[in-house]
């Protein structure tokens, strides 16, 4: 079939390049009638707004520039609707030119489209909102910071006009969620903008960052995406501010704020997707008897798919989020030595957080604070069995060196040592911990015979890692050298040798549990 083919090689079908010069028609048309022109018929600029968009859109299609004085010739005498009007194209042209695999518009610059914008009297606070973000996200992507804050600062200005708009005008575009949203996207833009004008000025740093923590809280509870993106924007500018503990103090307040809010939006956003989920199962469950012939003349639903938001945040960047926020709240605890907040915030977080790896640190720092407060930590410790006995002897380590009663470190001292098993892996983690164990033994006035045990076991993995590579070595060697008789004989010698290493480990084995013992009597 023969095609009409564009400049960019964008193909229409002759039937369909017919279709898309109707709906221009009719577009022309819409736009015509709703001109205001006539007394008493005025057309809310919500509605006139859609058909701009459609318009821009159709135009792009049929490779049609505009122009730059975006006129769009519905004959309209009202110079407000018409300077509105051209605004509003200017906006949907740059956002055309957004995707470069279609014509782009030739449109005025920036500051151009801004001056526009503001000389407007606009009758709709809740349109002018969105214009106004939507020129700041691309004097943003242009990296004007100075168009940034003043499109930033007229957007955020319109937050009580815009609520009040949704209860008295006719026509609305979006709903308060939608106003959130952009007022969210608003305060995020020009927080940023405001870091980079900083110009490392501390207080003009931290009235951005207020600004940053004004956008996590338009966005709580509404858009997960948005809430998070906007937290990770505060978290990241933060970070600078983190290296003392007065700096550090300061930023407790607005973290816990943060948290709250990740959490409510996160809370919210799960139970809308078990509602939704409810409600495919429900319309499935439909669709199922209806096939079967009992639910006859019912109209068939199309289920949405599970996370299918656009708004969906991402979970993993959520969790680290969350994991990293924690972490450093409870710095500021342990900056104060106040344990028992610490041990507070770490069972909230252990609680809220899902049973994912961004959890492990938290509950490793848990099973630190309780040693610190002298408290039992085995059920904690038990959760750590899956991540190894390295990492298990490691912790029990760690609660030695916290503890504070001697009875306690011992304890941990041995629960370190056993945890560990006879794989090579973990030889040289061994000996190191049984060294440290003996000088811990000797510096707290145990029998000297139970430090030089550890002392000994020590020395005997250490002679028994030595006896296995040179006995690895000679075999490898004698392998490629020896005649089959001489062969046999190392054989015997090598089984000798094992056996006596066998005999050798067996005793050693047991110097650890002659301690534990030693060491209850010590205690007694």
């Amino acid at each position: 079939m023969e095609k009409a083919a564009s400049v960019l090689g964008f193909f229409l079908e002759p039937a369909a390049l017919q279709d898309v010069r109707k709906a221009l028609e009719l577009c022309d048309y819409a736009l015509y009638i709703s001109n205001c022109n006539i007394p008493g018929e005025t057309v809310p600029i919500a509605a006139r707004k859609q058909v701009v968009a459609t318009w821009v859109q159709i135009k792009r299609l049929l490779q049609q520039q505009i122009g730059p004085k975006m006129d769009i010739k519905d004959e309209c005498e009202n110079e407000d609707v018409s300077a509105m009007t051209r605004v509003l194209v200017g906006v949907e042209m740059l956002q055309c030119n957004r995707n470069p695999r279609h014509m782009e518009f030739s449109v005025p610059s920036l500051s151009t489209l801004v001056s526009m914008a503001s000389e407007c009297s606009w009758t709709d606070a809740v349109v002018e909102l969105q214009v106004w973000c939507q020129l700041a996200a691309f004097c943003h992507y242009s990296k004007d910071h100075s168009l940034v804050l003043c499109c930033t600062k007229n957007a955020l200005q319109l937050e009580e006009a815009a609520a009040k708009n949704l209860k008295t005008m006719p026509c609305v575009l979006y709903g308060l969620t939608a106003v959130n949203e952009m007022l969210s996207t608003a305060a995020c833009l020009r927080g940023l903008s405001l870091i980079h004008e900083s110009n490392g000025d501390l207080h003009s740093y931290r009235e951005a960052m207020k600004v940053l923590l004004s956008s996590v809280s338009y966005a709580e509870a509404e858009n997960p995406a948005l809430c998070v993106a906007a937290a990770r924007h505060y978290w990241n500018a933060c970070l600078p501010l983190t290296q003392t503990p007065e700096e550090r103090w300061q930023l407790k307040e607005p973290l816990e704020k943060i948290l709250v809010a990740l959490v409510h939006t996160n809370l919210k956003h799960a139970n809308a997707l078990d509602v939704e989920g409810d409600l495919q199962k429900r319309v499935l469950d439909q669709i199922h008897r209806k096939k079967q012939g009992k639910m006859k003349g019912l109209l068939t639903l199309t289920a949405l798919p599970l996370g299918s938001s656009k708004h969906e945040a991402t979970g993993e960047e959520d969790l680290t989020l969350r994991a990293a926020i924690y972490s450093l709240l409870l710095h500021i605890h342990i900056d104060k030595t106040d344990w028992k907040s610490a041990l507070q915030l770490l069972d909230q977080a252990i609680r809220e957080m899902p049973r994912t790896r961004h959890r492990i640190p938290l509950l490793k720092h848990r099973i630190l604070v309780k040693a610190r407060l002298d408290e039992n930590v085995l059920m904690d410790m038990q959760k750590l069995q899956d991540e190894g006995e390295q990492c298990h002897s490691f912790m029990w380590h760690q609660v030695a060196l916290c503890a504070g009663k001697i009875t306690q470190q011992l304890i941990c001292y041995q629960k370190s040592i056993t945890s560990l098993l006879q794989s090579v892996e973990t030889h040289w983690q061994k000996v190191s911990l049984l060294l440290e164990f003996g000088e811990w033994l000797y510096s707290h006035n145990f029998p000297k015979a139970d430090a030089e045990h550890q002392v000994q076991w020590a020395i005997d993995i250490l002679l028994h890692l030595e006896t296995e590579q040179t006995g690895g070595e000679e075999e490898e060697s004698k392998k490629m050298d020896l005649s089959s008789v001489e062969c046999e004989s190392q054989v015997g010698r090598s089984a000798k040798r094992q056996n006596a290493t066998r005999t050798q480990t067996e005793e050693t084995d047991n110097h650890f549990y002659r301690s534990k013992g030693a060491g209850r009597e010590h205690n007694r």
